[in-house]
């Protein structure tokens, strides 16, 4: 079980589908939190009776339901939809505070920030190493997070939206500085590094590096490039450099990544 979002909640299971055409069970009742946000397609919901606002309702991408333990979760989708869904924990000495959590359906104060972290979560479905496990834990927990009115939104800052359009557009450039990018906008590297990690929750090297590696992945599955030549056409200056990269990423050498997606 992992502890996160600063100390908010525990996750105790993860679980992701695909696009499907309607759940397993119509209703389940869990012994914890629990929690599906859909990043495609939607899906009806009633939680308990049903009666209460945002206790029943259809559930679109950018939304959450977040049920309390032990009440009847009820659910059936509207069209294919693929969803997480995640069983969590509040800390011993909140239990009690229900009132603190939302529950029902909840908007994500920042849907950008929910979809790049289900998609995340999905891209690295099936990989099971203690790195991606421990990496789904915390993107799961800021999913969470984002269900929390004024706790998840992200801070605004014209400058670090500025450096993200460009590390957006030149992330693949093997001759890519960062010192330079931060000079360019006036301001010191150690200065971009805070502002915008207090942005994104990742600093502007972690940003780029999984632009990157995001990419090599796509390439990998869907091209029959050489791994050289993926390596170059995401932004690194070498082959070895790219496998040490990526395996520290994914848990697994380019190659093994390619094999195990197209089996």
């Amino acid at each position: 079980m992992a502890e996160s979002a600063g100390g908010l909640v525990r996750v105790r299971r993860i679980a992701t589908s695909p696009r499907i055409d309607d759940f397993r069970y119509a209703a389940e009742t869990y012994p914890a939190w629990s929690l599906i946000s859909a990043h495609s397609g939607a899906f009806e919901f009633s939680l308990g009776s049903g009666s209460g606002v945002g206790m029943s309702g259809v559930c679109q991408p950018g939304e959450m339901v977040i049920c309390p333990p032990r009440m009847q979760f009820r659910r059936a989708m509207c069209e294919p939809t693929g969803f997480l869904f995640t069983e969590f924990e509040l800390p011993p000495e909140r239990g009690d505070e229900t009132g603190w959590w939302p529950v029902g359906l909840a908007r994500a104060t920042d849907r950008r920030r929910l979809r790049e972290n289900l998609d995340r979560i999905d891209r690295w479905r099936g990989l099971s190493t203690l790195t991606t496990r421990e990496v789904h834990h915390h993107l799961v927990a800021d999913i969470l997070l984002l269900a929390i009115p004024g706790r998840g939104a992200a801070p605004q800052d014209g400058l670090v939206g500025r450096a993200t359009e460009e590390l957006d557009r030149c992330a693949y450039d093997p001759d890519l500085s960062l010192t330079e990018l931060a000079a360019r906008l006036g301001i010191s590297g150690s200065q971009l590094t805070r502002r915008f990690r207090a942005v994104h929750q990742v600093t502007p090297v972690r940003y780029v590096t999984q632009l990157r590696i995001d990419r090599a992945r796509r390439l990998l599955v869907g091209t029959d490039r050489t791994v050289a030549s993926v390596a170059a056409t995401c932004g690194y200056a070498s082959a070895y450099y790219f496998a040490r990269a990526f395996r520290r990423e994914t848990g697994q050498t380019p190659s093994e990544y390619r094999r195990s997606g197209r089996v």
